[in-house]
Formats: structure tokens, sequence, C-alpha cells
């Protein structure tokens, strides 16, 4: 607890920092998971790790926050972007320049365009709070939960006990004030319902989390439910999930129901580039395009031998491609 009470005093006064730039530019920010749970639901710098701080602005207000970000002593980490368009890109990543590093991630979208987010409606419903003494904002409770349970389940496969445990406080500090019809409408509409679902189900299992009645009849009966609950709580006891995170881009390929988001996601991940581009070169060199070749090829051999080194482990796959499927339908 101690040596994370000193690592977040430095990230909360970055981000104090951070925050207060944002603000006096204009520039709305909605602040997320990590930095706002441990405030506001835990209740303590020290009583919840974090890695970086996560947070999500509007993607026309991209170009002005990198400017205020370099003007503070953030660079941005272009190793780590997953694209250096920033009309594609879905996030950038910050690091500060100083002894204490502290990272954050700028979001423009909360998914990989795998579900359908109204993001001006999000921006709608966000509620304004405050972040180490400065005004700003966050998700709604009924957004955050469904947020919250995605990044659980379909994003993170159950790898951190510290997710599901993140969701379960956050329930019973606002329990008063959620409302869970919201939550299920919302659910609805970014086809996020599975997810919810299986989380909910798995803290029932693992915590004896009573499901709201206001909600628990209005989700999916049906057998494929029971087996990603006990699937997920397979994970979690086993402590599997980071394995499985191996197979997260096969897995995410094989989940997604359109043939043309699929092709998407496919392309996404053959132009990622850990260096950018010279702005001089001609984009149809040939260089460029021994780029992709050589990119294709990393990719096939990479997971060719992901998946022929783990052959022993193929009913495990198949059952976690199944439940990555279930947990993108609607």
């Amino acid at each position: 607890v101690e040596d994370t009470l000193v690592k977040n005093t430095r990230r909360f006064y970055a981000l104090k920092i951070v925050l207060n730039s944002l603000l006096k530019n204009d520039i709305p920010v909605i602040v997320l998971k990590g930095a706002y749970l441990a405030e506001h639901v835990y209740g303590g710098f020290g009583m919840r790790s974090m890695c970086d701080v996560d947070l999500f602005i509007r993607r026309q207000d991209a170009e002005k926050t990198s400017k205020v970000f370099e003007h503070i002593g953030f660079l941005r980490d272009s190793a780590k972007d997953k694209s250096l368009d920033l009309s594609k890109s879905t996030e950038l990543t910050f690091r500060q320049q100083t002894k204490h590093l502290t990272t954050i991630d700028l979001h423009f979208a909360l998914d990989n365009f795998m579900f359908s987010i109204d993001l001006d409606e999000l921006w709608q419903r966000s509620q304004p709070i405050l972040i180490s003494g400065v005004e700003t904002r966050t998700l709604s409770l009924e957004d955050h939960i469904n947020h919250l349970c995605y990044h659980t389940a379909f994003l993170h496969l159950f790898n951190c006990l510290k997710h599901l445990i993140d969701i379960h406080l956050f329930i019973e500090t606002f329990h008063e004030e959620i409302n869970w019809d919201a939550v299920y409408q919302i659910a609805v509409s970014w086809g996020n319902l599975h997810n919810l679902s299986l989380v909910l189900d798995v803290l029932n299992q693992l915590t004896g989390f009573e499901i709201p009645a206001e909600i628990e009849s209005k989700l999916p009966e049906e057998h494929s439910r029971i087996d990603a609950a006990s699937w997920a709580v397979n994970q979690i006891i086993a402590n599997r999930g980071n394995d499985l995170l191996k197979y997260s881009v096969l897995a995410n390929l094989y989940a997604i129901l359109t043939w043309r988001t699929k092709v998407r996601y496919f392309w996404k991940g053959l132009t990622f580039r850990t260096h950018p581009v010279k702005k001089n070169s001609d984009n149809r060199t040939l260089r460029n395009y021994s780029f992709f070749t050589d990119r294709l090829i990393y990719l096939v051999m990479k997971h060719t031998r992901l998946i022929w080194n783990d052959l022993r482990h193929r009913h495990e796959l198949i059952i976690l491609l199944k439940t990555k499927r279930w947990l993108m339908e609607r």
C-alpha cells in the first residue's frame, strides 16, 4: 500500500497539472477508470494501484491537446500509438519527461470500433466531478458500469482480479444512485449486454453479489450465458488470463460478426507502425510496400507459432473463441 501511495501521489500531482492546463485551454476531458476509482470509490490514493492515467477527449481536440501536453513536459510516445494518423487513432500515449515518469493514455474512443458506442450521447450523459481538486468530468454511473464490464470481460478476459473488484466496489458505493434500467438500455445500444451479463454472473458466483432485480429479469436466458460464466470463473481461479491474452488478436478476428469490420480490424493490425513515415516520403514507394509484406509475414509467423506451441491447450482456445463471439453478439 505504501508503494502504491507514493507512486499515485506523483501521478495525481501530474494529473492535476494536466487537468488544469486542459481547463485553461477550454478542452473538455473525461477522467476514466483508475484515477476516478482511486479517489471516488476506493477513497484514497494508496488503495488502488495504477499503471497509467486514462483520459478521454474529443478527436477534434487532439492536435490542440498534443500542444498543451508538450508545453507542460509530456512527450508523445509514438512507439505505443495505435496509429500515427490522428484521424484513425483510437488513443495517444504521452510520457512525462521527469525523473518520476507519469504516463497518460489519451483516448478518442472507448473501444476498437467493435461496439456501437455513441460518443455524443456519452458526452451528454457525463457528469461534473472534482479530481485532485480540479473541476473536470467523468462518465455517468451507468456508462461507467458498461465501460468497466467491457474492459474487464471482452478486452482483458478477466486477467486481473483488480478489475472485478473495481466493479464490485463501484456498485456497492453507488448502489442507491444507479439506474439499472438505464444500465440495461446503454448495454443494448452499445451491443454490450453479454459483457454486462457475464461480469454480473461472475461477481454472483465469486462474491455472492446479488444481481439487482431490476435488471436480472432482462438479462439473456440462454445456455451460452451459463457456459461463459463457468469459463470466466475457471480462468480467474486458475489465473490463466494473461496466457489467454496472447490470443486476443485471433479471438477478436473470429468474434467480429461482419466481414467489413474484420477487414478493417485486420488492416489496422497490418498497417501498425512503431516509427512514423517521413513527411516527405512517398507512401507508394517500394519501401512502404515492402513494409506491408514484412508485417504480414511477421503476423502470420507469430500467430502460427503461437498456436503450434500451444496445441495442448486447443480445447481452451476453442472455448475462448466461442466466448469472444458470444460477447459480441447482440
